[in-house]
């Protein structure tokens, strides 16, 4: 079906009080009706400590159906680059330089002529590095994001 591109804005929320917002673009191809393969891009501010990253991502996304109102499950998977990996929050964390980005999601599009919006709903990861032992975890947590399709 051709050339495809989209804009979302949306945030996560982690299990340690790591509050995301950002917007990202993906660009691809769609396949037919059911497969989209493409890539994308953004930025993220952490809210409460000021951290910034880019992510930097292939995406793929399975259509289920063909309707105006068209459910869909995809994943986003790369890796996230920090702009600020020296300052660590409250806890002693501080974002790893370039970590694993990954997003599986569900949701929804619905289009209106060349246009369409979505809304997913997703489970996003963090990895962090401990600022005073060095050690490194994951953190995860829901996001939700909204877009457009041009």
């Amino acid at each position: 079906r051709g050339f495809e591109q989209s804009v979302e804005v949306g945030g996560f929320y982690t299990t340690d009080d790591w509050f995301f917002i950002g917007a990202k673009y993906i660009a691809g191809y769609r396949f037919n009706k059911t497969l989209f393969v493409g890539g994308g891009t953004g930025f993220e501010f952490e809210v409460w400590d000021g951290i910034a990253t880019i992510p930097v991502f292939a995406n793929a996304k399975a259509y289920i159906g063909n309707w105006r109102l068209t459910p869909f499950i995809g994943l986003s998977i790369g890796g996230r680059i920090d702009l600020t990996n020296d300052l660590p929050n409250d806890h002693g964390y501080t974002i790893k330089p370039f970590g694993i980005y990954c997003d599986p999601h569900i949701g929804v599009e619905y289009r209106i002529k060349r246009y369409a919006f979505n809304l997913k709903l997703g489970w996003s990861l963090v990895n962090y590095i401990d600022y005073y032992d060095g050690e490194t975890g994951t953190e995860s947590g829901p996001s939700l994001n909204i877009g457009v399709k041009f």
